[in-house]
């Protein structure tokens, strides 16, 4: 009776006092256990083989689960996995890893009988992916189905480093060179490169120096911001609120994406971008960087292996009417059906397929999953920082990029893990420079409310897929047009932009919106 009422007191305590760590038990399964893994890889994976990290080999010893790897490149994923659905006579892998599947076609495989519903089975299996559903609200509504059901796990980000990517870096020399303050308005930035486009800082005496460097679309979101421009966060273009008025919009009709094009071409042409943005992007980034012309990036981590030369700003760029929004934040969730079980696994693998991906959404696991093994691959330093072990840094050549070198110890490179990133790994987005600007961003500039992802019913889920998608390019295009000097922005061709955008009917794509978010936040809620 007395052990009875001291476990009950424990118990009691526990919740009171909010302890929240779930036993792990290792291995998985009393017998041995095969689970058949179709996987997204990238060409930074060592042979493209998900077998080769260390983090994943440790993790089957610790299991007793034995993998049979399916490493397919990124390249062909998509096709490669459609054709198989497609062929009625090829088995199935038990698990698609990594796929970042939509919600759309998550939902149709399912209404098929393709997947496998795993909502019934996460209480019992998934305990850490269940604690972080019920304590992150924005998980919901961004992996639950029409009807309750869950067809995938996500990609997870509780800290601030994973969700404020592009950040703007700066060269220390380039800025050095000119003697000028780091820009805080897009004034500034003007002058800042202009003073850099015309310093000759490397020395070499060649007007060689290449300004600010992004992938077009890097380029776009983040000085969205600065003219108000995309205020509902990363994971939706085309449909925000309107800061002013409370509105949604489609934010290409508004007059500030006039403004925020006007500037754009005024960069460009004053060649204050690199000038093969629009072919290029920022795949040169670390030649550019290596070759000691690079002044400018856009980019979630500095160029190449970084180094001290290299630093961010902890805020955005304060636009015309003082707008400073980092619209490139995300909510808790990266990328949705990165861990999906087909009507191929047997039923009794499934409880083992979950118990063996939710370790991943554990602090422990996600660091196993992601960075290798402690102690082997990283350790903790005294002061409580964490950092790459001798033996894994002797791993790294003169020529290996930040992710070729991760990758032969985690999954985190090319992300759609499935697994919960917190504020415990390193290097990268984790550096002291990185995360110290992705904790301000967060903080003082990301919009008052960021949209999840959304689970569109299959209606809307046709029209912001189609509709969105068509929209944006339009919108893109003009813009890139304009900048490039292929058509002149006046208002007779501002007016055509406007009536060409009307045809496409975006109140349709609106009322798609208005709809979901109904759902997502309630009846009359503020959006």
């Amino acid at each position: 009776m007395k052990l009875n009422r001291l476990v009950a007191l424990v118990v009691a305590l526990c919740l009171m006092l909010g302890c929240t760590a779930i036993a792990e038990q290792f291995p998985l399964v009393d017998e041995p256990t095969t689970l058949h893994i179709m996987a997204q890889v990238g060409s930074y994976y060592p042979d493209q083989k998900l077998d080769n990290v260390h983090g994943l080999q440790k993790y089957e010893e610790m299991s007793g689960v034995h993998i049979e790897w399916d490493n397919v490149s990124n390249s062909v994923f998509g096709d490669t996995l459609a054709a198989r659905i497609a062929d009625s006579g090829t088995k199935l892998p038990d698990i698609i890893l990594r796929g970042k599947i939509g919600n759309d076609k998550l939902a149709s495989w399912g209404e098929q009988g393709i997947i496998v519903d795993l909502r019934p089975y996460l209480e019992e299996n998934a305990p850490n992916f269940w604690k972080l559903f019920n304590e992150e609200s924005t998980i919901s509504g961004a992996i639950v189905g029409a009807n309750g059901e869950i067809w995938g796990l996500p990609q997870v980000i509780l800290g601030a480093e994973m969700r404020t990517p592009t950040k703007l870096w700066l060269n220390k020399n380039a800025m050095e060179a000119i003697g000028m303050d780091d820009p805080k308005t897009l004034d500034d930035y003007v002058k800042v490169m202009t003073a850099i486009r015309d310093s000759d800082w490397n020395g070499n005496g060649e007007n060689d120096e290449i300004t600010t460097i992004a992938s077009a679309n890097n380029m776009h979101n983040y000085f969205y911001g600065s003219f108000g421009l995309r205020t509902r966060g990363a994971h939706h273009d085309v449909v925000d609120v309107d800061p002013e008025t409370g509105e949604l919009r489609v934010y290409f009709q508004h007059e500030n994406f006039r403004k925020y094009v006007e500037f754009m071409t005024m960069m460009y042409q004053e060649k204050l971008i690199y000038q093969e943005i629009f072919t290029e992007g920022d795949k040169q980034s670390d030649v550019f960087n290596q070759t000691n012309r690079l002044s400018m990036l856009l980019n979630t981590i500095a160029p190449g292996n970084g180094g001290d030369n290299w630093y961010t700003v902890n805020w955005s760029l304060e636009g015309p009417d003082g707008y400073a929004f980092h619209t490139q934040t995300r909510g808790a969730i990266h990328s949705t059906g990165n861990f999906v079980i087909t009507c191929d696994c047997p039923e009794e693998l499934i409880p083992v397929a979950l118990k063996w991906v939710d370790y991943f959404y554990s602090e422990k696991g996600s660091a196993l999953a992601l960075i290798g093994v402690e102690g082997e691959d990283w350790e903790v330093k005294e002061d409580g920082t964490r950092s790459w072990t001798d033996a894994a840094l002797a791993t790294r050549t003169e020529d290996m990029s930040n992710d070729a070198f991760r990758a032969q110890f985690g999954m985190w490179p090319g992300g759609g893990v499935p697994a919960c990133f917190f504020s415990n790994l390193l290097d990268a987005e984790y550096g002291p420079i990185p995360s110290a600007c992705a904790q301000a961003l967060l903080k003082d500039y990301a919009p008052k409310k960021i949209w999840p992802i959304i689970t569109f019913t299959a209606d809307e889920s046709a029209v912001v897929s189609q509709l969105g998608s068509d929209i944006n390019n339009f919108a893109k295009n003009f813009a890139a047009q304009v900048m490039t000097g292929e058509k002149e922005l006046t208002d007779d061709t501002w007016a055509a932009f406007q009536d060409e955008l009307a045809k496409m009917n975006p109140e349709k794509l609106i009322d798609a919106y208005e709809s979901a978010l109904t759902r997502v936040y309630g009846e009359g809620a503020e959006f």
